[in-house]
């Protein structure tokens, strides 16, 4: 495609059309470039005089979503015909506009002996207006839609504050809501399938944590990732197509031998699980990661080195057959109930190991040799543990 860039020019985002069989790309210069797949024919056919700054199709395939060097939306058809173009910027909330009347809110719930001000104080730290991107953070927009393809989020940095707020748009161009200011924000944007919540990253001073906003723009939880603050960033957030599994694609600042690293999250109970990590060195960094559209729980990952890693998941329980203990990874906690014993509801457990690295795997003995319990951590060691005897 280098006859078409320039030497001052870059491709900004690709996605492959299956029924022209093409690749479509575009480019910082606002150009539109088609490659085909059949012929190895690279095509310019259209482009935007402003230039271009970030691309996302639809779930559909029918529209393709833009953000222009100037901060404007573009919603384009397949046949490259534009359907909107909107200013991402504006002093208007949008049509979901909350109507507040206090109850509910943090500051009037009890808080027992930390007392209304700690939750005051608490309220503040995290929903400080924006100063400054978040470190890591490469200033470019981020575009996700949802599952349905009927809203589109766009994640931008604000001229005014430096920081970065979203704003979720219909299908049609309308604006419907923007983010409530958040300090720390960060780059990562990603729209659960299922349409339930909106994923990004927060850097705090003391935490780095995944959270999570509704479509009207308003905070809907969160989960602290298991690195200081400053250690590592967050380079991307990618759902599974079933909406099950969050994998999180960090990047050193601070991590080991500046290592990349690829983390498997699932939720049950409130309680977010760290279920794998894969870990690689700075020789062969991660380039990028998607889920595969098609195969269930299968993702890839491509290196700087060109190798490309198919990893395969499948949900298997963890219950001795005999001596009914139920064993959870999360992380590098392995959280140990003996069900016959005790009942403990989850993510609460009887008892916890600690172990060096994230488990990647685990699994207990047959029967008659069930009180082993074996696993296998992101370091590539195996730890064997003998399960005590309960009377």
């Amino acid at each position: 495609m280098s006859d078409h860039t320039g030497e001052d020019d870059e491709l900004v985002a690709t996605e492959f059309l299956p029924e022209q069989q093409s690749l479509f790309a575009i480019t910082r210069m606002g150009k539109f470039i088609m490659c085909n797949g059949f012929t190895d024919e690279v095509e310019l056919v259209g482009g935007v005089s402003d230039g271009l700054l970030a691309m996302a199709w639809s779930p559909d395939l029918e529209l393709a979503a833009l953000v222009s060097a100037r901060a404007d939306l573009l919603l384009v058809t397949a046949q490259l015909e534009p359907v909107v173009e909107v200013p991402v910027f504006s002093e208007e909330f949008g049509d979901m506009a909350p109507v507040t009347v206090g109850w509910g809110r943090k500051e009037t719930q009890f808080h027992g002996s930390a007392g209304k001000a700690a939750a005051t104080a608490g309220r503040q730290e995290e929903s400080a207006p924006p100063s400054g991107a978040a470190g890591g953070d490469d200033g470019r927009p981020r575009l996700s839609w949802r599952g349905d393809g009927q809203m589109v989020a766009v994640s931008i940095v604000c001229p005014a504050s430096g920081g970065r707020r979203f704003v979720v748009f219909s299908r049609d161009g309308s604006r419907l809501s923007t983010s409530e200011p958040v300090a720390g924000l960060g780059q990562c944007l990603a729209w659960r399938p299922s349409g339930a919540v909106i994923a990004s990253v927060q850097r705090l001073p003391n935490r780095l944590q995944t959270v999570f906003f509704e479509k009207n723009g308003l905070r809907h939880g969160e989960f602290t990732l298991p690195f200081e603050p400053h250690a590592a960033h967050v380079r991307e957030l990618l759902w599974s197509p079933d909406s099950a599994v969050l994998a999180v694609w960090l990047e050193a600042d601070g991590l080991e031998s500046g290592q990349s690293r690829v983390q498997l999250w699932t939720t049950g109970n409130y309680h977010w699980y760290c279920k794998q990590e894969h870990v690689f060195e700075a020789s062969d960094a991660v380039a990028a990661v998607c889920w595969h559209p098609l195969a269930s729980y299968s993702l890839l990952v491509a290196t700087s080195t060109g190798r490309l890693l198919t990893f395969s998941y499948q949900w298997r329980p963890s219950c001795g057959a005999r001596s009914a203990v139920a064993v959870v990874a999360d992380g590098r906690r392995l959280l140990v109930t003996p069900l016959s014993h005790v009942i403990v509801p989850p993510p609460l457990s009887a008892h916890e190991l600690q172990l060096p690295a994230a488990v990647t795997a685990l699994c207990q003995g047959p029967a008659g040799a069930d009180r082993w319990l074996w696993a296998v951590t992101s370091d590539r060691r195996l730890h064997a543990f003998r399960l005590c005897q309960y009377e």
